[in-house]
């Protein structure tokens, strides 16, 4: 399939939608093969403080890589630009924002970085916390080491996370995930309470067919991670909720509101 375009010149240039589907669809297989870069990236800024450091430079602040760099407790002459290697990175996906800014003349650019809706999660909070923390488990060896086994586990059975580590999560965590909603617990809760009582729940869910949004890919990667660990766990669709539900002994769900993907449940005796 192919279209023209008039261009300023007169010239008309013919473009061909099938080549330039094919080379996005190369350019987004390209994309899932180098992923594993930008949780890594992404773990360094933090590490860094680049977050903090643009925070604290007030609203709206856009710094440049060596303006970042000054702040930083750093005596190697290449810091600002290999860090602004890895903002560009991190800007392409929305993380943080970029401007371009040069000089009278043109021939010195240099980028800028500011916060935007996405990075504002990664800028430590009064109470110290930020989703920081969380990357920093995810990222950690003792997962990242986890993933080769994955196959293995598929084709031979057992769990990823004991094969590598000879030990169960729970040990390393200190909890576990491995099949904490299920219809015998959700009995004993059943029967702990009232008979005009009812069970909160909060919980993510999942459509039953793969929706393209961030609100889906964060829930099935969070799917992945304890299919990767803790067996028996996994995130539920609401009809699995439903069912889990009501074969417990409840006569319903009310799904109350969704907050940042996770769902408010109320279970009816």
């Amino acid at each position: 399939m192919a279209s023209s375009l008039k261009l300023a010149n007169g010239a008309t240039k013919v473009i061909c939608h099938d080549r330039k589907e094919e080379e996005e669809a190369f350019s987004h297989a390209m994309c899932l093969v180098t992923s594993s870069a930008m949780p890594v990236c992404l773990k360094t800024a933090l590490e860094l403080g680049v977050f903090d450091i643009i925070a604290k430079a007030g609203e709206g602040a856009k710094l440049s890589s060596a303006e970042i760099v000054a702040q930083m407790p750093t005596n190697n002459p290449d810091t600002a630009t290999m860090l602004d290697r890895i903002l560009r990175l991190l800007a392409s996906h929305s993380v943080l924002s970029c401007s371009v800014d040069t000089d009278d003349k043109g021939s010195n650019v240099r980028r800028l970085y500011g916060l935007c809706p996405v990075s504002k999660h990664f800028v430590t909070n009064e109470d110290g916390i930020s989703l920081g923390h969380f990357i920093a488990m995810v990222q950690d060896n003792v997962f990242v080491n986890t993933w080769p086994q994955l196959k293995v586990s598929i084709l031979e059975g057992g769990i990823a996370f004991n094969r590598s580590h000879g030990m169960h999560a729970s040990e390393y965590l200190g909890m576990d995930l491995s099949g904490y909603f299920t219809t015998g617990r959700m009995s004993i809760a059943y029967k702990a309470i009232p008979d005009n009582g009812k069970v909160i729940v909060v919980e993510a869910t999942l459509p039953v067919r793969p929706e393209i949004n961030f609100a889906v890919k964060s829930v099935l990667a969070s799917d992945m991670g304890m299919l990767l660990s803790h067996p028996g766990g996994k995130e539920r669709s609401q009809q699995e909720f439903l069912a889990l539900a009501t074969g417990a002994g409840f006569s319903g769900i009310k799904f109350v509101c969704c907050v940042c993907t996770y769902w408010v449940m109320e279970l009816y005796k």
